[in-house]
């Protein structure tokens, strides 16, 4: 089919939107028709919020939608005398359709994108594929080894294509867990004092919005009778749906939405092994989400001292990054001169960083943090800084290492951690935990919504 090429391009787009956690009429939405109203047509719709709530990082959606947008185009071929007027109204109808069709399917296991555990070669491979792309990356050091290669470097296009096969070969959960530290353009209109996974018992009121998996019994009930369906599909469209709110959503800090990022990875030798991989996949994922936002990024490892590398240019510093991440070595680690250094040193030049997101990715057997650094981190929490935690042991491992804190003077992961996220090596997944005076209550899975 004639647009074929296009429908594929766009599609390709929307997963790469859905996987980096950015809008994706940010990239196509400024695409002109070319005087051609079914090309018009076909960019609009992949931009429309009704299609977008179907969008799947899954083989099988794309097919799907592939056959989906080219029935919409050939019928919009077919159509003659084909006017500007009735070329939307088809469109209209094909996105009421497809909205309602994609929230039938929503749980149809083919459709879900949900991945199985990875094994661990699979991890592996896919950090291996940011750190030397074969036929690539080996011209670019070709022409550079014999001075011909200035100025050379990986093209736009294909760097947004390795990435995007990064974060397809990752799990998944990761990915979603990167997205919600990258405070990605989704939730860009949400206050971020947590993570938005509330309990029944965090509902705080009612708002408006279109957040399917919080929308009223009164607001299905709508969508389930045929002559109000249409109504429903406005209020989604205009995000005026009557949705729950909760608490944790709408309290807290909200200062710089889409601040900077600092990561601090342990890189201490407890941590060596399957840990490694996931520590490094996820602050991975977190960079490419990040710069895809503009946001500034700082990535420190320690263990024997601590190492800061500052990421301009994720293109030109991906195998520099790759390297950084696997610096594991053989020593200990001791958080309390770790956060000494980066608000004693690190933060008093970089302003822009008072407000950051700071990823600690650790086996969180930590050192106590001492009084005087915790009233610095208390001071940076005041103006907007928020502390989030991966845990890449799991829980049983974490339940011993508090435990050593017991005797100590000093503060623990939960007197610095405002939301710990534990990874969870058998099923491949992320959970969020709650500390409560040092007994750790296991919250409900992170799933994508």
């Amino acid at each position: 089919m004639f647009y074929s090429r296009l429908i594929t391009s766009l599609i390709d787009e929307c997963v790469a939107a859905s996987l980096g956690g950015y809008a994706v009429e940010d990239v196509v939405g400024h695409l002109d028709g070319n005087g051609d109203v079914i090309r018009e047509i076909l960019i609009t719709t992949i931009c429309d919020p009704r299609f977008q709530s179907g969008v799947r990082a899954a083989r099988i959606w794309e097919k799907e939608a592939q056959k989906e947008l080219e029935g919409l185009a050939q019928k919009l071929v077919d159509t003659d005398p084909l006017t500007a007027e009735m070329a939307w109204i088809i469109a209209d109808d094909f996105l009421s359709n497809y909205f309602l069709s994609s929230l039938q399917d929503a749980g149809s296991p083919e459709m879900q994108d949900a991945r199985p555990l990875k094994e661990n070669a699979d991890i592996k491979e896919a950090l291996d594929s940011m750190r030397f792309v074969p036929g690539v990356d080996d011209i670019e050091e070709e022409e550079m080894a014999n001075g011909s290669g200035k100025g050379i470097g990986i093209s736009r296009d294909e760097e947004r294509r390795i990435e995007m096969n990064f974060l397809r070969s990752i799990p998944l959960s990761l990915v979603e867990l990167a997205k919600l530290i990258g405070r990605s353009s989704q939730n860009k209109d949400k206050a971020m004092g947590r993570f938005l996974t509330a309990a029944k018992s965090d509902i705080a009121g009612i708002t408006i919005g279109n957040d399917l998996g919080s929308i009223l019994p009164m607001e299905v009930a709508m969508l389930s009778e045929p002559g109000t369906q249409d109504v429903f599909l406005r209020n989604f469209v205009e995000k005026r749906l009557q949705v729950f709110a909760s608490a944790s959503s709408e309290n807290g800090p909200n200062f710089h939405k889409e601040g900077p990022v600092i990561i601090c990875l342990d890189t201490s030798s407890s941590m060596r092994g399957r840990p490694a991989e996931i520590a490094s996949a996820l602050s991975m994922a977190v960079v490419i989400i990040a710069q895809r936002h503009h946001r500034k990024v700082l990535v420190i490892n320690y263990a024997d001292g601590h190492h800061l590398l500052e990421l301009k240019n994720i293109r030109r510093q991906r195998r520099e990054l790759a390297a950084f991440l696997s610096a594991f070595c053989d020593g200990g680690n001791d958080e309390n001169e770790m956060f000494k250094w980066l608000f004693g040193s690190v933060l008093q030049s970089e302003e822009a960083f008072t407000s950051a997101d700071v990823l600690c990715i650790s086996d969180f057997g930590w050192t106590p943090v001492g009084k005087e650094t915790m009233k610095v981190i208390g001071e940076y929490k005041a103006r907007g800084m928020r502390f989030y935690g991966l845990d890449v042991l799991g829980k049983l491992r974490r339940d011993l290492a508090v435990s050593e804190y017991m005797d100590d003077e000093g503060a623990s992961p939960a007197d610095i951690i405002d939301s710990m996220w534990l990874w969870d090596n058998k099923s491949g997944k992320c959970y969020e935990e709650y500390f409560d005076q040092g007994n750790r209550n296991h919250s409900t899975e992170f799933r994508k919504k």
